[in-house]
């Protein structure tokens, strides 16, 4: 790069007027109004990304920071014509934390797609990444686009359960829990709170107390915070929800409670929150909605410890949405995880399990070596030009990256032998191993599928 390239910001030069720059924060109007435009069908721009966007970039965001977000800008008019960035989040797998980076302002305005802009940022937002040490990268994106640069939807996000407002049980409000609107001085136990549930997922997002002082108390949507508390003022629980009503629903993001009570019991008093005060918040909205069709949506997750005290209360809501993952070093990761991948083999029939595993994907693959129950090794395998292609010495085949799905917690080997033909095993011994190292269990990443 010359100097005059670094002086401006340029990091490529695309030609014919087009050129990626580095963001600056005279960017943010622009960008939002790029945002909106483009997600927005055309000659209506989406007025709630171009809000997310202005709180995105902004000085005091603890997360997003201008050195990680970029831009095209076409020289000959100066205007923005697309955008993405890199948000560096701290997740864990299975109690093991890693690093990740989520890429996030993925936006073309529609008169420029199709020239390869998204496919020239995404080359430099990977090199990004990986000077940074990420093991991985996410998108939430539209269906099947983000396939051809090297993703697989392989992530829960989440999914939900719904209930009428009528079902909820009428309690005493002088019981043995309180439940007030949280304020900052909530945040210490609200982080320890959190911190404490994410060993029941599988991939769990790490928030500081800065990271919930931005969401719930900085950033201007419409997001609401409660704590539930005995009546000595002893915090046991809190929740988080929207204050904007959709489709005559008020919605839950998140509840989580010490493991000292019983979500159970905390639930009911929650609920009764949610029908006198939560839903005073949002009947402004829609002051003529009868009550008959009010609707509290537990975005929850597939799988809460709330939904099994409400019984035949709740009814299906939305239906599970899956998020692109992306493992650029994939022996590099699976090493990075083996304290949890010995654990496994340890508690399951193969305990003390010796030899490889060798997983052919038809165009690559990955072979694992165990020693009396322990990872020790990783490295690429299988087919490649060297070796004709052939993929002599498979113990299980899964096309393409779809084992990513496996890795993920997200299906089992029995589902992906159902769902691809050509997913194969050859032994049962193959099978224990990969049930006892890739079993499914659920994932929360709180607040990130609110994608920007």
């Amino acid at each position: 790069m010359s100097d005059q390239t670094a002086s401006t910001g340029i990091i490529e030069d695309l030609g014919d007027g087009l050129v990626i720059r580095h963001a600056q924060m005279a960017d943010r109007e622009p960008l939002a109004d790029l945002n909106a435009v483009a997600d927005g069908p055309v000659g209506h721009p989406n007025e709630d990304l171009r809000q997310r966007t202005l709180e995105m970039v902004s000085s005091d965001n603890p997360v997003v920071g201008l050195h990680y977000l970029m831009l095209v800008e076409d020289l000959k008019t100066g205007r923005l014509v697309s955008s993405l960035c890199l948000l560096p989040h701290t997740w864990s797998f299975d109690g093991v934390e890693f690093e990740v980076g989520r890429i996030e302002s993925v936006n073309t305005a529609h008169e420029y797609r199709n020239r390869g802009l998204i496919r020239k940022q995404l080359n430099v937002v990977h090199n990004w990444s990986r000077a940074r040490g990420d093991h991985v990268n996410v998108i939430f994106g539209m269906p099947y686009f983000y396939r051809q640069f090297g993703y697989e939807m392989a992530l829960e996000l989440g999914g939900s359960r719904k209930m009428a407002i009528d079902a909820l049980e009428k309690i005493d409000d002088t019981g043995s829990y309180i439940v007030r609107n949280a304020g900052e001085q909530d945040l210490e136990f609200i982080t320890r709170t959190y911190e404490a549930s994410r060993s029941r997922y599988l991939i769990a997002n790490r928030y500081g107390i800065e990271q919930w002082r931005d969401r719930l108390f900085t950033q201007r949507g419409s997001r609401k915070s409660a704590i539930v508390e005995t009546p000595a003022g002893e915090p046991v629980g809190f929740l988080v929800y929207d204050g904007k009503v959709q489709d005559h629903s008020l919605s839950v993001y998140m509840f989580e409670a010490d493991s000292r009570v019983s979500s159970s019991e905390l639930s009911r008093y929650v609920l009764n929150y949610l029908e006198h005060e939560g839903w005073r918040h949002v009947s402004a909205q829609e002051p003529n909605s009868p009550s008959s069709r009010r609707t509290v949506e537990w975005i929850l997750g597939t799988n809460h410890l709330i939904y099994g005290s409400m019984g035949d209360m709740l009814h299906a809501g939305r239906s599970q949405s899956v998020s692109y993952v992306r493992v650029a070093d994939l022996p590099g990761f699976i090493l990075h995880i083996a304290s949890p991948l010995n654990r496994r083999i340890a508690e399951s029939v193969a305990a003390g399990y010796s030899g490889d595993i060798n997983l052919s994907f038809y165009t690559g693959g990955l072979t694992m070596r165990f020693e009396e129950g322990k990872l020790v090794s990783a490295a690429p395998w299988g087919p490649s030009i060297e070796t004709g292609w052939s993929d002599e010495g498979w113990n299980a085949r899964f096309p393409g990256l779809t084992f990513l799905q496996l890795l993920f917690g997200f299906r089992s080997v029995d589902d992906l032998l159902h769902a691809f033909p050509d997913a194969s095993i050859d032994s049962s011994s193959t099978r224990e191993v990969l049930n006892a190292l890739f079993p499914t269990k659920p994932s929360s990443i709180g607040f990130e599928e609110e994608a920007v």
